[in-house]
């Protein structure tokens, strides 16, 4: 058997609804990057001449249906950085997925700051934190963790849920976080406005003391520290259009957690317009009245009236009155 039949084989075998959900998939090792491909039909090689290089298999990986790509250390230390992770159009819809986290071969790597770049150049991606184990243990080198928000543990709601980037990464194996507005879980792109209000939540079996911080655009711009890290934090912020929000969670022990993004979209933020106070209908507005009803009105109650009297004119002399 073919070792991707025999992938297809075990994926299909170890995988029990509820319980545990095998996927399979491959890693192409290109000098520019190495990306992990999930759900393809297929897979090509690095080894082979037509895939040697990076534009030739992001070609290859944009004709592919359904498919699931990561960005892994995307450092040139550590394999290649993507050209500098230059954003291509056509992967916008495949590549859902960057390393925040690696631990290959026990020499762990964070990068932060990649993944923030890989979001300014307008890649639509949720942070992972991975083992990189390639022994027959793997998963059991670190406590490092991809979570994901799903309806349930089936391979198809974990696929949709990695399509949609309701992905966070955890360096704390029992922690689990997560980003709303609204309605809209991590991963979303909401409408712009200009205030911005974001749940930020998180659990921890171990009441652990955290720090909570919201980016905008990769620059914090708000944290609140917690006694424990089973909370639920809501913020708000000033909104803009083309901007993207992530929580990142420090805990006392220095383990990080990000989530993905929500991005907001292209409609323009409109000027905010300081609320006024809406003028109350004075009591005494009866409207024009005649003499007769005001003198009717209840006894607690102001008139004005406005009117002309005339008298007799003195000689050499003009008056006008007006009463109140």
């Amino acid at each position: 058997m073919r070792p991707w039949d025999e992938l297809t084989r075990a994926a299909n075998a170890t995988t029990t609804d509820g319980a545990f959900v095998g996927l399979r998939g491959f890693e192409y090792t290109g000098s520019s990057g190495h990306i992990n491909v999930f759900n393809s039909a297929t897979f090509v090689s690095n080894d082979d001449p037509a895939y040697d290089t990076l534009p030739e298999f992001y070609a290859w990986l944009a004709l592919q249906n359904d498919t699931i790509a990561q960005l892994n250390h995307p450092h040139w230390r550590y394999g290649g950085d993507f050209n500098d992770l230059a954003y291509v159009a056509a992967l916008s819809n495949t590549v859902a997925l960057i390393e925040v986290g690696n631990n290959a071969g026990g020499r762990y790597a964070t990068f932060e700051s990649e993944y923030i770049l890989g979001l300014n150049k307008q890649w639509r991606v949720a942070p992972t934190n991975n083992s990189d184990h390639h022994a027959l243990n793997w998963g059991a080198d670190s406590p490092h963790r991809v979570g994901v928000v799903a309806p349930s543990l089936t391979r198809a709601s974990v696929l949709d849920a990695l399509r949609a980037r309701r992905v966070f990464a955890t360096e704390d194996a029992n922690l689990a976080m997560a980003l709303q507005s609204d309605s809209a879980w991590m991963g979303a792109t909401i409408r712009a406005a200009p205030l911005l209000q974001f749940t930020i939540t998180l659990s921890d079996p171990d009441p652990e003391p955290v720090r909570v911080e919201l980016f905008d655009n990769g620059t914090l711009v708000r944290s609140q520290a917690f006694a424990t890290s089973n909370i639920t934090w809501t913020v708000t912020v000033r909104g803009g259009s083309r901007h993207f929000y992530f929580a990142r969670a420090v805990q006392a022990d220095g383990n990080l957690a990000y989530t993905a993004p929500l991005w907001t979209d292209d409609t323009p933020v409109p000027t905010p317009i300081v609320p006024t106070e809406t003028p109350k209908p004075k009591k005494s507005d009866l409207g024009p009245v005649s003499i007769l009803e005001a003198h009717q009105v209840a006894p607690d109650m102001n008139v004005e009236l406005r009117g002309c009297v005339t008298v007799p004119q003195p000689r050499n002399s003009t008056f006008i009155s007006g009463a109140t």
